[in-house]
């Protein structure tokens, strides 16, 4: 047709006849073959021919077959390379065919995976969204272990902005941090924890509990797991403000309870031991992990002596010291509430061995007769445990209820 213009480019993908011979020269190794081979036959041609027809007499013919024995070689080289050509061109063919098919498997997986990675980016994008917009506190940590296989440390590798908020810590600050550089207390408030995560990342053992924070003074609600093998994962909200109310609610319950039983010993006018044990046993049942013990005078009115306990001094009753120093002494002087945080760095503790363990401390006069009788003290052995003001005015009220039972029991012993 006019106008229309042909292609003399073979179709590769299409074309069924075999491409046509072209006088392409085949590669250079092939061809330094061929001429080698050629040369070496017509010299020693030339030699041979050379010696048996030298004599001047032979014929035209004869003489003239040494430049025929040239052409013939110089034919069969020839015939040789065309040879070898002709199956070049569809060896190209072969060649451009199999780079197309590789093109595109390569273009199609790349297009694959380029579809994965924004797959995985859109569901990665999701999650942090979805983390960041958590009310509780998210982290995931890398545990460290020693020689033994013992955990010692964790590495923080992620956290939400609640984690930052609840803790008030910086993301930039304590991303790739040991947990031990950034809280260093843990170590010694909480060493427990660390073997805790640690057996989590390790055994894949999920595990939840309630943690109260000393060093924050706040308690949370914790859930472990671990996603992969020396790796665990914490999920936390805090909880203080519904422990508290519960606290209040116990407390209070407790408190009720308390003047029950003690209205009822004045009404019952119950033996003066019994009186002095539930005192005791009730004032440390108002405080989580407390220990409690009542001090009477002596009848050489110089000593005290421990008449009731619980807890940790359950095995110090009998324990006699002079009334004039310690706790005692404060509490007699004042007729007042007497509150320390760490019995152990007062400059006027007892040193009885019993008192090792004594952390933040409260004592409480109980009167009789009008005047200061004995002394109700209540103790926390938790580091970083301390009273606040309502759990002490709480306690001055329990032992002002408590003064009026003793003060009626001892009139009714007389």
């Amino acid at each position: 047709m006019e106008g229309e213009i042909l292609s003399t480019k073979p179709n590769i993908e299409t074309q069924t006849s075999p491409a046509p011979s072209l006088p392409t020269f085949p590669t250079g190794k092939t061809i330094s073959i061929y001429v080698t081979v050629s040369i070496l036959w017509i010299f020693f041609f030339d030699q041979f021919w050379t010696y048996w027809f030298s004599d001047s007499t032979l014929p035209v013919f004869y003489k003239n077959a040494q430049t025929l024995a040239f052409s013939a070689g110089t034919t069969i080289f020839l015939f040789f390379v065309l040879q070898k050509a002709n199956s070049l061109p569809q060896k190209l063919a072969d060649m451009e065919n199999e780079n197309r098919k590789l093109t595109e498997s390569t273009r199609q997986d790349l297009l694959e995976r380029e579809l994965v990675e924004q797959a995985l980016r859109g569901s990665r994008t999701r999650y942090q969204q979805l983390f960041e917009h958590m009310l509780g506190g998210f982290s995931y940590q890398q545990i460290l272990t020693d020689d033994s296989g013992h955990p010692i440390d964790f590495v923080i590798m992620e956290i939400n902005s609640a984690f930052e908020t609840i803790l008030n810590c910086n993301r930039a600050q304590i991303i790739g941090q040991r947990v031990t550089k950034f809280f260093p207390q843990i170590r010694t408030s909480n060493p427990d924890l660390i073997q805790l995560f640690g057996h989590v990342a390790l055994t894949g053992q999920d595990n939840r509990f309630e943690y109260y924070w000393g060093h924050k003074r706040r308690w949370f609600s914790v859930a472990v797991f671990s996603p992969q093998e020396g790796y665990f994962v914490t999920l936390f909200e805090d909880i203080t403000n519904h422990k508290e109310s519960e606290s209040k609610l116990r407390i209070h319950s407790e408190y009720l309870l308390s003047l029950n039983e003690l209205t009822l010993g004045l009404l019952n006018r119950v033996n003066l031991d019994e009186l002095l044990s539930v005192m005791v046993a009730r004032a440390t049942s108002l405080l989580d992990h407390s220990s409690g013990s009542l001090y009477l005078p002596c009848e050489d009115g110089l000593h005290v002596k421990l008449v009731a306990a619980s807890g940790f001094y359950s095995d110090c009753i009998g324990l006699v010291h002079r009334k004039d120093c310690g706790l005692v002494q404060q509490v007699l002087a004042t007729g007042a509430p007497v509150v320390l945080k760490d019995y152990r760095d007062w400059e006027n503790r007892l040193d009885f061995k019993e008192f090792e363990t004594t952390r933040a401390i409260v004592g409480l006069p109980i009167f009789a007769d009008g005047k200061v009788y004995g002394v109700l003290e209540v103790q926390f052995h938790q580091p970083d445990r301390l009273f606040n003001a309502e759990e002490v005015e709480l306690l001055d009220r329990f032992a002002r209820l408590a003064s009026i039972a003793l003060d009626n029991a001892l009139l009714y012993k007389r």
